[in-house]
C-alpha cells in the first residue's frame, strides 16, 4: 500500500474540498494507498531557512492563541513547512522510514498574491522574493524531505495564473463589474489604495509573469536537490493552465464567487455573512444592496469554514472575510482531478529511491 504525506499551503491542502475531492485523496485512491498524515495548511509559508540548530527547536504545534483546532481549512501563518517537515519527523505516530510519496508545495504565501497581483509593486521586487522562495528555500526545504523521508519519491506542485484576460467580471453580475474587480482584489489582500489601479490586462499580465518565475525557480530547486542525492526522485506536477482555467471564467478551474445556493447555508451564515459584504462593499464605495447576494463563495466547505471563524475572538471584519473567502483561486473540483491527473503522470517518470546511509539519516540540508 502506498503511504502519503502531504506538505505544504493551501493548494496541497485542498481548500474548499471535501476529503474525499482534495487531489492528495485522489492520488492515493488511484494508488491504492493512503494519506497517512495530512501537515498542510491554509496560508502556510516555506518561511526563512533554518539552521541545524533551529532546526531541532521547530515545532508543528499550532499557534498558542488559538483554542480550537481549526484544521487547515483557516488561513493562518504558522506552523511553517519546514516545522511541518520537523513536526512528522518527531511525530511518533509515524514511521518516516516507510512513507513511499511526499507531495508538497509552497512559496506563494512567502512572496504574497497581494503583491503578486498589486500593481504598485515592481516585478523586481516579484522576481526577487518568488526566486529566494521557490528556488532557494525550496532547495533547502527538498533537500530535507529527502533525509526525512529516506524510501519516497516528492512530487512538487506547480502553481498557476490565477487571472487571465478570460476572467469575466459579469460573470458575477453584468451591471457591477467595477465593483467586482474592487470586492475580488479586497478578498485577495491587494490594498485599496493600489486597486483603482488594476485593471485585466494588468492583473493577467502580473499572475503570469509569477507563474513563469515560480515555475523556473521550482524547475531550478528540483534539480538541485536530485543532483544532491544523484537520483531523479523529485518532480514537478506542472499542470497546464490555460487562460480559460482563471477565476472567473466559465471553464474555470478555480472556485470564484456567484449567487449563494441556499441549501448549503444556514439563515444565521448568510446574515452574518450579508453584514460583512455590505460592509466591505461601503468601503469600497460600491452597492451593497443590490450585489450581496450575489458574491458568495462557490465552495461546499465555506459554510463550515464561516462557522470556524465564527470561534474565533477579536477579528475585523476584513479578517472575518478574508476566512469567508478563502477557496478564491483555490482548485476547485476539476482543477483537482487535473492535479492528481499530473502527479500521476509525473510519478511514472521517477526513479526508484536507492538505500540510503545510516548516516545521511541523522543529518540535516543546514549549514
Amino acid at each position: 500500500m502506498c503511504k502519503i504525506v502531504a506538505l505544504g499551503d493551501s493548494i496541497v491542502w485542498g481548500q474548499g474540498l471535501g476529503e474525499e475531492s482534495k487531489f492528495t485523496s485522489l492520488v492515493a485512491r488511484e494508488l491504492r494507498g493512503t494519506v497517512v498524515a495530512r501537515y498542510a495548511h491554509s496560508g502556510a509559508a516555506i518561511g526563512p531557512v533554518p539552521s541545524s540548530t533551529k532546526w531541532e527547536t521547530l515545532s508543528a504545534a499550532p499557534r498558542r492563541d488559538q483554542k480550537h483546532d481549526f484544521g487547515g481549512e483557516i488561513p493562518y501563518d504558522p506552523p511553517t513547512i519546514f516545522s511541518q517537515l520537523k513536526g512528522l519527523q518527531d511525530d511518533s505516530r509515524f514511521d518516516c522510514t516507510d512513507i513511499d510519496l511526499v507531495i508538497l508545495d509552497g512559496g506563494i504565501n512567502d512572496v504574497g498574491v497581494h503583491r503578486i497581483l498589486d500593481p504598485r509593486v515592481s516585478k523586481k521586487v516579484i522576481r526577487g522574493r518568488t526566486e529566494e522562495a521557490c528556488r532557494d528555500a525550496m532547495t533547502a526545504l527538498l533537500t530535507q524531505t529527502l533525509r526525512v523521508f529516506p524510501r519516497a519519491r516528492v512530487c512538487v506542485t506547480a502553481y498557476f495564473p490565477i487571472w487571465s484576460m478570460k476572467t469575466d467580471l459579469g460573470s458575477v453580475t453584468r451591471s457591477l463589474s467595477g465593483s467586482t474587480i474592487r470586492l475580488l482584489l479586497s478578498m485577495l489582500g491587494v490594498p485599496k489604495r493600489s486597486i483603482a489601479l488594476a485593471t485585466n490586462v494588468t492583473l493577467a499580465t502580473r499572475s503570469n509573469y509569477f507563474d513563469r518565475i515560480s515555475r523556473e525557480s521550482l524547475r531550478t530547486a528540483i534539480d538541485l536537490a536530485n543532483a544532491e542525492i544523484g537520483q531523479d526522485v523529485v518532480a514537478l506536477a506542472d499542470v497546464a493552465w490555460t487562460a480559460s482555467r482563471s477565476v472567473q471564467t466559465k471553464r474555470s478551474w478555480l472556485w470564484g464567487i456567484g449567487p449563494a445556493n441556499t441549501m448549503d447555508f444556514n439563515k444565521d451564515a448568510l446574515a452574518i455573512a450579508g453584514r460583512l459584504i455590505v460592509h466591505l462593499l461601503r468601503h469600497l464605495r460600491a452597492s451593497p444592496l443590490r450585489f450581496a447576494t450575489k458574491i458568495l463563495p462557490q465552495d461546499p466547505i465555506a459554510p463550515r469554514r464561516f462557522a470556524l471563524a465564527k470561534q474565533i475572538r477579536k477579528l475585523t471584519a476584513a479578517q472575518r472575510m478574508e476566512m469567508w473567502y478563502a477557496s478564491l483561486g483555490h482548485p476547485n473540483h476539476a482543477g483537482a482531478r487535473r492535479y492528481a491527473k499530473r502527479i500521476l503522470e509525473v510519478l511514472d517518470t521517477l526513479e526508484t529511491r536507492s538505500p540510503v546511509p545510516r548516516a545521511a539519516l541523522c543529518a540535516t540540508a543546514f549549514d
